[in-house]
């Protein structure tokens, strides 16, 4: 069975995925306050989500804003975590799979569901302006 990805939602999440990259190039300091941006349970240190710009502040808005309503499972942000940070992009996905102890099927049916958390926390027109300061 194919899981549907939503379009827009791919494209933020790789911009996320990119701009994630960015961070970690410039070695951008740790901060307590923005470590919601980071699958708790999950290796590797938290990224500050304040150093993240434009749609991929708005993702990390939107992810954070469902873990804190309980609205997305840790293992729906470590599967993102997997599918677009770059350095897991080329991992096979029968390696991602193992990793979150997931078969195949269940590892596209969380991101498929990822997907449609994201679309539903993504922060309205105002709530955008003010995210990224405009």
């Amino acid at each position: 069975m194919k899981y549907q990805l939503i379009d827009w939602v791919d494209a933020k999440l790789r911009t996320w995925g990119f701009d994630r990259r960015r961070l970690r190039r410039s070695k951008y300091p740790p901060s307590p306050a923005g470590r919601a941006d980071q699958p708790i349970g999950y290796g590797g240190e938290p990224e500050p989500m304040e150093g993240l710009t434009g749609d991929a502040l708005l993702v990390g808005t939107a992810i954070k804003r469902a873990l804190e309503d309980h609205a997305m499972p840790i293992k729906y942000h470590a599967v993102l975590y997997l599918h677009y940070d770059d350095r897991y992009r080329r991992m096979p996905a029968a390696k991602k799979c193992r990793e979150l102890s997931v078969g195949r099927q269940g590892y596209y049916h969380i991101l498929a569901q990822a997907h449609r958390k994201i679309d539903a926390y993504w922060p309205t027109d105002l709530e955008a302006k003010i995210t990224k300061g405009g």
